[in-house]
């Protein structure tokens, strides 16, 4: 070490950041701008009361917004649920009505398929007196 005459400095300034970041984990800024109430009853705030004010009724207006913000969503969501809802019931009645149409077509080919077998079964009959 005496060949080295400011290794001691070295050490001493290597040790003293980890000594402030153990006395100031925060920094050391945080010591001046917290608040602390004093003996005497005062404190020491960062901002005034009308500066707390104006802070207070803007977030009230970005919140504001927000809530805004989310009812328009909210309104949109719900519109397109309806839609979606009117478009089901649309395709439903058109489904029915084709499925309608399909059974009465089926039907009339059964009424077709037996008139020839009545007139069949007439004729048949009307050979066998």
């Amino acid at each position: 070490m005496d060949d080295y005459p400011m290794y001691g400095l070295l050490v001493g300034f290597s040790l003293w950041g980890t000594l402030w970041r153990l006395l100031f984990p925060r920094g050391f800024w945080h010591t001046f701008t917290c608040r602390v109430d004093t003996r005497g009853g005062a404190s020491t705030k960062p901002y005034t009361k009308e500066e707390e004010e104006k802070m207070a009724a803007v977030l009230r207006e970005r919140k504001e917004k927000k809530e805004v913000k989310k009812k328009a969503l909210q309104e949109e969501q719900v519109a397109k649920l309806k839609k979606i809802e009117e478009e089901m019931a649309r395709e439903k009645d058109r489904i029915k009505k084709e499925e309608e149409e399909k059974l009465k077509e089926v039907e009339e080919e059964e009424e077709e398929d037996e008139m020839p077998l009545q007139k069949e079964e007439g004729a048949v009959q009307w050979q066998q007196r």
